[in-house]
């Protein structure tokens, strides 16, 4: 993921009747953070942002209740300096800048228009930065456009960013194989998402269709760490094992599960021909990978 991103305002502004609505103001909250969580962990993507707009999330005026209101502002002002802050990158404004205009024009009903008015500055100059950009989306109604054309008079280019309607959608442009993979132990909840991603992306189905819990071991983590050319298949076929029983598994050829000869609670499925992850079942119900054997060690696992 290389482009960098543009928070639609309702990311961070909200009307005082919206707040009030519990349902919205759960939605507000977790989108906002959902986003910070992902842009700040799985890429090295900036979010532009002009002081501008930060006056007016913190001029008492446009404040939103969330800023405005102390409770809410001693849970969330550590977030916002915490994880909001280090990702902007700000762009310098010049009092001759205007706002550009979009096709179609972007939504801003539940906006003040000084706040609407200040994000379309910033696009402006966003357009001076980059090419492209991921145009990251509040909450809007389901009939909201899935593409925005912005332009103005002094650029000859008009930014067509790419639209990314939820959070979870940003990992459809983030190279999962790269940015979840673990290199200790401490990174294995990333690598969970990155099999959940392969499950969804690759596989064609919900978090539902996993049909076990699963973990790692500390040496699975360490045997996978190094692994270069087979990271795609061992996410691929970690994923399918998951939403098979076991006999299904073992009928799979591509899985081949079968029972590690010798070892009466050991198991293995294939990777690649000649890569495969061993893995044993806990008394909680739960899969434990816990070895992986790559191309030319397999044989090792049968010792």
């Amino acid at each position: 993921m290389e482009n960098n991103c543009i928070f639609d305002p309702s990311i961070l502004f909200i009307s005082e009747s919206a707040w009030r609505d519990a349902a919205r103001r759960d939605i507000f909250l977790e989108r906002f953070i959902n986003y910070l969580d992902i842009v700040d962990t799985y890429t090295d993507s900036k979010i532009f942002w002009t002081d501008s707009l930060e006056e007016l999330l913190m001029n008492h005026v446009y404040a939103t209740p969330w800023v405005s209101d102390s409770n809410w502002s001693n849970q969330f002002f550590p977030i916002l300096y915490k994880k909001f802050h280090p990702l902007k990158m700000l762009l310098s404004e010049t009092s001759d800048v205007c706002a550009c205009q979009s096709v179609p024009a972007f939504p801003g009903s539940d906006l003040s228009p000084e706040v609407l008015e200040k994000f379309l500055k910033l696009v402006h100059m966003a357009m001076g930065e980059s090419t492209n950009a991921y145009l990251c989306m509040g909450f809007h109604d389901s009939t909201s456009p899935a593409a925005y054309r912005f332009f103005c008079e002094c650029h000859e280019n008009a930014l067509n960013p790419t639209v990314v309607a939820n959070p979870e959608d940003l990992f459809r442009y983030i190279d999962i194989s790269q940015s979840c993979w673990p290199e200790v132990y401490q990174d294995k909840f990333k690598f969970k998402k990155a099999i959940e991603m392969t499950l969804t992306t690759k596989l064609l189905k919900g978090l539902e269709a996993f049909c076990y819990e699963y973990e790692f071991s500390e040496s699975f983590i360490a045997d996978i760490s190094g692994e270069m050319e087979y990271r795609s298949h061992i996410l691929y076929s970690i994923a399918k094992r998951l939403t098979l029983t076991q006999g299904e598994a073992v009928s799979d050829r591509g899985l081949g599960d079968e029972p590690v000869r010798g070892k009466t609670d050991e198991r293995r499925f294939r990777v690649s021909k000649a890569c495969r992850i061993h893995y044993k079942y806990l008394e909680t119900g739960k899969l434990l990978l816990f070895r992986y054997y790559s191309a030319g060690e397999h044989e090792k696992g049968l010792k």
